[in-house]
């Protein structure tokens, strides 16, 4: 027993609740990757302060976050708990002791508000109200009952499960730590009487806290409606708690949520490109074939002719990019999170202390990588701030994360003006924002006078334009790079280098534009990023649009500036 590697009580023994459709054991990893359901946790993390990196890589496929025994006071900040890819932290601490609290996160996708009115004031309780597609409302209730309340307190319990009732919201789940332990046979008809008087259900039948010697269910799932539960149970415990530690709780609800999006990129390695080659080669190929009479089919042909060049000779990778995921977030991590769990589930099997050792050496490598991943992420940023290459652009760009208090990597759910509900699909929010910009450009002029400038006689007239291919090359060779490619794919680096080889073509290809007065549709579309500027988040009027457009059109549009302006602006100055 001295040896610290032998325990009365090695892990929490098989058992399985009535209520969930899917057994505690499973990986519940697995059950949120194949569910578009509402997912919720709660943990007793007894502190979250310095726990906060490891909760957010362990749980980010979860919606909403319940957390208990947090221990929080006024000099931690709300911006300290920020988890990435969620609203920020609902709190509320213990007043006048570090001890006991509770915290709720929801994911930044969901749209909710706070219910102060259910929550009597000498309780740890949080409610939130969830607004979900259809006008679906759904109570979510946490609380944290210290051990040995009395009964004033309870009776307030009993009175902020009422009020929830009274809101007449179909739908309730309450969680947290109740310090009641049903495996003892009183505290188990107060929990009886408890569902009995609200017509709630107890989902968690499985120990949720374990000492030395000890397991008890303290950790409560309660819901009004068990027939929405899709799944329940107790997960393993992955903070770095040897003896006394509760294991987290969660319930999967068959309600429709925002699917996780998850988008490809094409990332070039220009760092490893032989330009010289893709020179050589750009030179060789054969553009007379790129010419079309249909000027749509000729900057087709010329942007498949490029690319096609470019992903043979320019080493890249098409990365797969989670933007819920915390930024330090590697495969290796996610490789050691799977392996823990089926550790864990191989244990609480087997019951065995072979197993249960095994699991703790796998989870607290897993701890530890994750700590040096986000360390390395730090470290690797603050490497590229001293370097002098990188453009002032860059360089504000790798500053951000240091300086930043915004936790949120999507666009929130948007406030339909018409209907005043909220949207949380991302296409309903892209037609919220568009119908909002269109608006923008739409001027009610009824009843307007124009103005009638008086123009001075014209000397000079611009009657036709040929470009030649030095005005081209030399628009190419100073365009700045860092910029965002368009929907085309072309970036100004890739224009840059090879801009006397590019010249010829795309030279040929502006002066047929200009003769033909035809510009070709590709070079009209944009990809248009939606950036927040203050107030209300959920307005679309708060937002702006940026339009990335095609770096060939932009090219085009500064050599045709160049001859506009050498043309006259000498007869006005």
């Amino acid at each position: 027993m001295n040896a610290g590697d032998i325990h009365k009580n090695p892990g929490p023994f098989p058992s399985h609740s009535s209520f969930s459709s899917v057994s505690s054991c499973s990986g519940i990893s697995d059950i949120l990757s194949l569910s578009n359901n509402l997912s919720f946790v709660h943990y007793n993390v007894q502190s979250i302060y310095n726990k906060i990196d490891i909760l957010a890589s362990e749980l980010t496929d979860f919606d909403i976050l319940a957390f208990t025994e947090t221990w929080l006071n006024d000099s931690i900040s709300d911006d300290d708990l920020l988890i990435h890819s969620f609203h920020p932290a609902i709190r509320k601490d213990r007043f006048g002791d570090s001890h006991g609290g509770v915290v709720i996160y929801v994911k930044d996708c969901i749209h909710f508000k706070r219910r102060p009115d259910l929550e009597p004031n000498r309780l740890e309780c949080l409610w939130i109200e969830l607004s979900l597609r259809n006008n679906k409302r759904i109570l979510f209730g946490t609380f944290y009952r210290p051990p040995g309340s009395d009964s004033v307190y309870n009776t307030l319990l009993d009175d902020s499960f009422s009020l929830a009732i009274d809101t007449g919201i179909h739908d309730i789940i309450v969680t947290g730590d109740f310090n009641w332990n049903i495996m003892d046979q009183r505290s188990n008809l107060k929990i009886a009487s408890l569902c009995q008087e609200n017509n709630f259900a107890q989902l968690i039948q499985e120990p949720t806290h374990f000492t030395e010697n000890s397991s008890s269910i303290l950790d409560f799932f309660f819901v009004s409606n068990p027939r929405s539960v899709v799944a329940s149970g107790v997960s393993d415990h992955f903070l770095e708690q040897e003896l006394r530690y509760h294991c987290p709780t969660y319930c999967i609800l068959k309600f429709c949520k925002p699917k996780p999006i998850t988008f490809t990129r094409l990332i070039w390695m220009y760092d490893q490109c032989n330009f010289d080659l893709l020179r050589q080669s750009l030179s060789s190929a054969d553009w007379e074939s790129c010419s079309n009479a249909d000027v749509n089919a000729y900057v087709s042909n010329i942007t498949d002719t490029i690319l096609s060049i470019c992903k043979n000779l320019i080493p890249n990778k098409t990365v797969t990019v989670r933007p819920r995921d915390v930024p330090w977030m590697t495969s290796a991590i996610r490789r050691c999170i799977r392996r823990r769990k089926r550790a864990y589930k191989k244990a609480k099997l087997s019951g065995s202390v072979e197993h249960w050792s095994k699991f703790r050496r796998i989870r607290n490598d897993t701890i530890r990588s994750i700590k040096q991943a986000k360390s390395t992420y730090y470290i690797n940023l603050v490497d590229k701030l001293k370097t002098c290459t990188s453009s002032s652009k860059d360089w504000w760009n790798t500053l951000k994360p240091f300086i930043t208090k915004d936790s949120s990597v999507s666009i929130p759910p948007l406030i339909d003006p018409v209907t005043n509900m909220p949207t949380t699909s991302d296409a309903e929010k892209a037609d919220l924002l568009n119908t909002y910009f269109a608006n923008q450009t739409q001027l009610n002029d009824d009843g307007k006078i124009p103005p009638n400038p008086t123009v001075p006689p014209v000397e000079r007239q611009l009657s036709s334009v040929t470009l030649i291919q030095n005005e081209v090359e030399d628009v190419l060779r100073n365009l700045q790079i860092g910029k965002a490619s368009g929907p085309d794919g072309i970036s100004n680096r890739i224009l840059r280098e090879a801009s006397r080889q590019l010249a010829g073509p795309l030279c040929s290809l502006f002066n047929y534009s200009l003769h033909s007065a035809n510009v070709p549709l590709s070079w009209k579309d944009a990809n248009v990023c939606a950036v927040f500027k203050k107030g209300d988040s959920s307005l679309p009027n708060n937002y702006r649009p940026i339009s990335l457009l095609s770096c060939v059109e932009k090219a085009f549009e500064k050599v045709y500036l160049n001859i506009f302006t050498i043309t006259f602006m000498t007869q006005i100055f």
